[in-house]
């Protein structure tokens, strides 16, 4: 059961070992229709924006504004190539010492 009230955060309420319902807070609550082409009219500060809809019952949707990364950028976020940026950004802001030419080596050979 999901209880829509406004004014802020959320927290999730337990009646017992085996039931509990969440209260959401919103800053507005807003009845909003289903135009004939199937589409929901948001206003002007979401245009163009990406939405999630996620149907969790038939009769109740949560929609989430949310970002996508393209194709060609998705390596960018994957474990080994993030780690190899983050040591990129730091020997910017941390320059390797050139005067032990050995460290350096081994700075620039790690994976």
């Amino acid at each position: 059961m999901i209880i829509a009230l406004e004014n802020g955060g959320g927290s999730q309420v337990s009646l017992g070992w085996h039931e509990s319902f969440t209260i959401v807070k919103t800053s507005r609550l807003v009845a909003k229709q289903v135009g004939l082409s199937g589409q929901i009219y948001l206003g002007k500060e979401y245009a163009g924006r990406t939405v999630l809809i996620d149907s969790i019952e038939p009769v109740v949707w949560v929609i989430k504004t949310a970002q996508t990364i393209p194709d060609s950028e998705l390596w960018l976020h994957q474990p080994e190539a993030s780690a190899r940026l983050d040591r990129a950004l730091l020997a910017i802001i941390e320059p390797p010492n050139a005067d032990d030419l050995d460290v350096l080596e081994q700075q620039l050979s790690c994976k």
